[in-house]
């Protein structure tokens, strides 16, 4: 060890570095090895009860736990739980999944591939009952959910529309493809021809519809506007709240997703490019990364995003499906990070294709089969060991002269933890070190002998059953004279 001309003081400087941050890289959509990297890992933010002060984790995401199969064969079209049920649509049946396990077929549909939107009405003509509604674009169909009968909806419905259908104090409500027309049903007798009523503050086509609070939100190219009951007698009994337009447009309908109290959608401005954007209060905040942005603008299509809200255990994520990356944005911790499968990666290819909460519990689909997200297990059902890879920025400690690190130390609950590996990178994430075995059992786990850098960046690597809580990396550091 360096000493001082007086032996009584040691040269070597400590240096603690939170894992905490937000996933971030300079590099283009296909590729995300540089710079700050969170992967398969999130930030968690806890207040101390001695201090008052707020501890910061990082944590392994949720694993991934497959319940049962699905009733048919192919990808899951559309979902909506209710109560202890859950509707889906695969192929071209409707099934219900309840509460005591197994699929149930309910109904044939006229179509086989593309989404479907779905919604939950009470029928003021039937007096009140329940009814399944169900739209692939072109047809609209209907499920009485007691009795169980389904068949296709009265005609005079708009064709096509996007398959959105919502559900708003009684009436049904869907969007004319190609225009700036939203239709809605009649209270009382769903026979009735349709009124309808058009966005005219800004020249736009509609995108997609969805509910914010108690309004109906009509998503456009380059705007947001709000309709609400009026109880207007004659025509559509709905009005435009001026005040509420916002001039963010959306670009992918099936990213608009809304949560208790937020709204989330991938959206662009006049200025052009994609981003992710939020809604509280009828305030919008954007709240992608740069990053995040140019994944976004190198999607081949808008139709290729998807969005899904999943809460576990008192986590709240917004998930981000693209082409070749799923994202997870922390709704609370307001940070970023990005979910793959195996060691690899490949995208989280388990989806939620609407509101799949039921009991507490969110479902999702993968490989015909309904699955639920477990934070106990280190695993993805039909797949591999949970890889947690975080990964720093390049670090200089404020000079370009040489760093000689004598130890690297991790600060964190071991939780039977064996060992966490680390490599690390002296020419800007080109190459890599070999990676060295942290032992998590050791009083102070550490490795010694690191060698020396200008600027170097750390990748650490996790996989196993033991949960994973780490706080910060300790380094024991001495600067040289050039």
């Amino acid at each position: 060890m360096a000493f001082s001309n007086a032996p009584q003081y040691s040269t070597y400087q400590q240096k603690r570095i939170p894992f905490y941050g937000d996933m971030d890289s300079r590099q283009n959509a296909y590729s995300y090895t540089t710079d700050m990297l969170f992967q398969n890992v999130y930030s968690e933010s806890v207040v101390n009860s001695l201090t008052g002060e707020k501890d910061l984790y990082i944590r392994r995401r949720p694993g991934v736990v497959a319940q049962e199969p699905l009733g048919g064969v192919g990808p899951v079209r559309g979902s909506l739980s209710w109560e202890t049920s859950i509707f889906y649509v695969q192929a071209d049946t409707l099934y219900e999944r309840v509460i005591t396990g197994g699929s149930i077929p309910r109904g044939i549909i006229n179509s086989s591939a593309g989404p479907v939107g779905m919604c939950m009405v009470p029928y003021q003509g039937d007096n009140g009952a329940l009814h399944l509604i169900i739209s692939d674009g072109t047809q609209l169909w209907k499920y009485r959910l007691s009795g169980g009968i389904f068949e296709e909806f009265y005609a005079g419905y708009p064709s096509p529309h996007i398959p959105q259908p919502i559900s708003i104090d009684g009436y049904i409500v869907l969007a004319l493809s190609g225009t700036d027309e939203i239709w809605n049903t009649q209270l009382s007798d769903w026979t009735a021809p349709w009124d309808f009523i058009s966005t005219e503050m800004y020249p736009d086509l509609i995108q997609g519809l969805n509910r914010y609070n108690n309004y109906i939100m009509v998503l456009g190219q380059e705007s947001i506007e709000m309709f609400y009951n009026a109880g207007i007698e004659t025509g559509s009994p709905f009005a435009r709240n001026e005040s509420t337009v916002i001039t963010i447009g959306c670009t992918a309908y099936r990213s608009a997703v809304q949560t208790d109290r937020h709204f989330y959608w991938v959206g662009t401005t006049q200025e052009g490019g994609r981003s992710v954007w939020t809604m509280v209060d009828f305030k919008a905040e954007e709240i992608a990364t740069p990053f995040i942005k140019r994944c976004l603008d190198q999607e081949p299509t808008a139709n290729n995003i998807l969005g899904a809200a999943v809460r576990v255990k008192g986590r709240h994520w917004y998930l981000l499906y693209t082409t070749n990356h799923t994202f997870a944005y922390d709704i609370d911790e307001k940070k970023w990070a990005v979910w793959t499968l195996g060691s690899g990666s490949s995208p989280f290819g388990y989806y939620i294709t609407g509101d799949n909460g039921v009991q507490g519990t969110t479902f999702l689909f993968g490989n015909n089969y309904l699955l639920n997200l477990n934070p106990a297990v280190g695993t993805d059902a039909f797949s591999d060991w949970i890889y947690c890879r975080w990964q720093t920025n390049l670090l200089d400690f404020e000079t370009m002269n040489r760093k000689f690190l004598h130890r690297l130390s991790l600060v964190g609950n071991a939780n039977n933890i064996a060992t966490i590996s680390v490599a690390w990178t002296d020419d800007d994430y080109q190459t890599w070190s070999p990676p060295r075995l942290i032992p998590m059992s050791s009083s102070r786990p550490a490795i010694v002998n690191c060698g020396y850098f200008r600027q170097r960046g750390f990748r650490f690597e996790y996989y196993g059953e033991p949960d994973l809580r780490m706080q910060a990396m300790e380094l024991t550091y001495n600067v040289g004279v050039n």
